[in-house]
């Protein structure tokens, strides 16, 4: 999925067809948990953004849903 939760280009397919399926996590920047999610730091509607730690951060579903309820929307850097 991309940063909106939306699921991203041939991903949906391949994964349907495909015989086995690795999910990779990362460590949640937040709390520690698994993190599923790429929560994007900075403003833009691209779907694709090639970043790392300063455009994005790993959340956990709990943290990412919070983030999406209390937060602002990220501030343009340009």
């Amino acid at each position: 999925m991309d940063f909106k939760r939306i699921p991203f280009g041939p991903m949906p397919a391949l994964c349907a067809i495909a015989d086995d399926v690795t999910k990779v996590h990362a460590i949640c920047v937040r709390c520690g948990s698994l993190a599923c999610y790429s929560h994007r730091i900075v403003a833009g509607e691209k779907q694709v953004m090639l970043g790392e730690m300063h455009e994005y951060q790993p959340l956990c579903r709990k943290c990412y849903l919070q983030e999406q309820l209390f937060s602002t929307p990220p501030v343009n850097k340009f």
